[in-house]
């Protein structure tokens, strides 16, 4: 359970590349820049809950 955000965020900059390749033809500059900031936004996520992730997945004493 530790690494699904980690795994399923950088799965997701993995699939805003791809789209961004494939429609890089077609899509407006905005709809691109979307995207590929979209991607950039949440590897910066998934690096941080990397970095940060035994603080995340420490079991609070209650």
């Amino acid at each position: 359970m530790r690494g699904c955000f980690i795994a399923a965020n950088y799965g997701w900059t993995v699939v805003c590349i791809v789209l961004a390749i494939a429609l890089a033809r077609t899509a407006t500059i905005f709809g691109l820049g979307h995207v590929v900031l979209e991607g950039a936004f949440v590897a910066t996520l998934a690096r941080g809950e990397w970095r940060r992730r035994d603080v995340l997945t420490r079991r609070r004493s209650g």
